[in-house]
Order: C-alpha cells, then sequence, then structure tokens
C-alpha cells in the first residue's frame, strides 16, 4: 500500500505487537477472522471473508512473522522520484492507508494516476475479482 511500512505512530506499534501476538498464540486462522472481519464487514462479503479465513489459515506461520520481521522498517519513499514510467495505483477509499499520504507519494512520480474504489478497503483486488 506504499513505498515503505514505517511504524511511527504508539498505534502502528499497537496494531502490529497485537498481529504478532494473535500469530504466535492463537494461530494464523485467527488472524485470518480479525482481518476478514475488518476487510469485509458487509454481509455481502461473506464469501469473501471465508475464502480470506481458509487461505490465510494455509500460510506457514514462521514464514509470515519472518516476512513481518523483514518488512518493517523497509523503505524505498527517497526513491520514488525516479520512476518515470507510467504508473496506475488503484486504492481502496477506506484502506488503512490515508489516501493523503498516498497523494504525497503520487505527486512525486511524474507519470503516475490513481483510481479510488468507493467503500472499498485494502483487499481491493478481491473485491473487483
Amino acid at each position: 500500500a506504499g513505498p515503505e511500512l514505517l511504524l511511527p505512530r504508539l498505534q502502528d506499534k499497537l496494531m502490529l505487537f497485537t498481529r504478532l501476538f494473535i500469530v504466535r498464540v492463537l494461530g494464523m486462522r485467527m488472524v485470518g477472522r480479525k482481518l476478514a472481519g475488518e476487510m469485509f464487514p458487509h454481509k455481502h462479503q461473506e464469501e469473501f471473508k471465508k475464502k480470506l479465513i481458509d487461505r490465510w489459515a494455509e500460510n506457514d506461520k514462521g514464514a509470515y512473522l519472518d516476512t513481518v520481521n523483514a518488512m518493517v522498517g523497509w523503505s524505498v519513499a527517497e526513491r520514488i522520484g525516479r520512476i518515470t514510467c507510467p504508473v496506475l495505483v488503484i486504492l481502496g477509499e477506506l484502506d488503512e492507508t490515508p489516501l493523503e499520504v498516498t497523494d504525497a507519494q503520487l505527486a512525486r512520480m511524474p507519470n503516475a494516476k490513481k483510481v479510488v474504489i468507493k467503500d472499498s478497503r485494502h483487499p481491493t483486488p478481491v473485491e473487483l475479482g
């Protein structure tokens, strides 16, 4: 959802801590349930919710933890202005990343265009699929 994964706010750190706690103590299926409830809150999204829970449960816990640990602190934000090819960024209106943050990054890319999908969250590709 962006060119970096930094956790500047206490709220961000707490979210990560909670997710890692759930993975370690309750397992991948429980993380899937938590995420599915957040990402697909509407009744008409039950099929998406079930798929996310089932697929998340199949993830390897160790690989997931390693991936999260590798991503935290990652950033290419200082180089994003070097992207000169056409870029289409598709965002969910209700995604965790505020649209203003994305706008600031897009402004640095000369050929970037943004499309916002109304009433969609982080799994916009799943909903559009």
